[in-house]
């Protein structure tokens, strides 16, 4: 591309040419360069600007002008060209709720339960899914493929056409609260992880593949937990629907607790509520080590509690005074 530069004095200025496929292009420019005067030259900006490339205005020896009106319209029509090629954000809150809270570039959509289990499914399997994989993991044995290719067909006219419908995949970037907490997880912040994990993913869903991942990133952020020797770590897991009741976590925190903390009259409180529920109608071994035994990396290390922590349990469990 070559755009010819002519100053209002009526002087030869050299061409600029714009190579294509550069990551950046330097223009020198000697003497008064108008923008609205050059053909060409705001949508070559725009172009390049669009392309991710850099468009470089050597100005040391020119008086940069623009004699028109509509200098700031050019910064918004590069912005707008951005946006029209910057694949649509779909961002999906997908734990401890039924149906997902969702938006498409801050959009709000409403999804119906069945829906919110195909988009829960599909973020989670950015390859795809075909038919047969999706009816399964919706239905079990009993899913059909045409049943999963109605619903597709009306989550594509909610989402448009992002949705492939040959191998079902969200053609769009995707930002969950799930994959936040598997990102997490996987760079090792055991404590924020805890601390955002809301619940499990879509509770009360029985669809097989939503079971799996439930399961799958519920058990994660338990193991992550009980292996972190990291006190506020379990006391977040301690707060989450999912961790109110593991016995084992509020056996593992107590003895972590320091005794001015308030929080160890609750632990204590739940430690006792929950053994007695558990051993209702049934004689309590004389000697009880903590249930849970860990498995992979770290196991064996929290297996059996101490002399000190069941001494701590059994004093949890005694009666009051009185």
């Amino acid at each position: 591309m070559s755009i010819d530069v002519t100053p209002p004095d009526g002087s030869v200025a050299p061409s600029v040419h714009v190579q294509n496929g550069a990551s950046t292009v330097t223009v020198p420019v000697i003497g008064e360069l108008d923008v609205a005067a050059v053909p060409g030259l705001r949508r070559a900006i725009a172009a390049l600007n669009g392309e991710a490339h850099a468009l470089v205005l050597d100005l040391s020896r020119a008086t940069f002008v623009d004699s028109s009106t509509t200098r700031e319209q050019v910064v918004r029509d590069i912005d707008r060209e951005r946006a029209a090629r910057r694949p649509p954000v779909l961002k999906l809150g997908l734990l401890g709720r039924d149906r997902a809270e969702v938006s498409v570039d801050g959009r709000p959509l409403q999804l119906s339960r069945r829906l919110t289990e195909i988009v829960a499914l599909l973020s989670a399997r950015p390859g795809g899914m075909t038919s047969e994989e999706l009816a399964a993991d919706l239905y079990g044995d009993a899913g059909h493929p045409s049943t999963v290719r109605v619903q597709v067909c009306r989550l594509r006219k909610l989402l448009g056409e992002v949705v492939d419908a040959e191998r079902y995949r969200l053609r769009m970037d995707v930002e969950s609260d799930a994959g936040h907490i598997r990102s997490l997880l996987e760079r090792g912040a055991v404590r924020e992880a805890a601390e955002r994990y809301r619940g499990p993913l879509l509770p009360h869903s029985e669809a097989p593949g939503v079971v799996r991942q439930r399961d799958a990133l519920d058990a994660w952020v338990r193991h992550a937990v009980m292996t972190a020797d990291d006190g506020e770590a379990l006391w977040a897991w301690l707060q989450s629907p999912s961790g109110c009741d593991d016995l084992p976590a509020w056996k593992r925190l107590l003895p972590r607790l320091n005794f001015r903390d308030p929080r160890r009259s609750l632990a204590a409180a739940r430690v006792r509520s929950l053994r007695r529920a558990h051993w209702t109608g049934e004689a309590e071994p004389a000697a009880r080590s903590v249930e849970w035994t860990p498995s992979g990396p770290g196991a064996g290390t929290i297996g059996v509690a101490s002399h000190a922590e069941n001494t701590l349990m059994r004093a949890a469990d005694a009666p009051a005074a009185g």
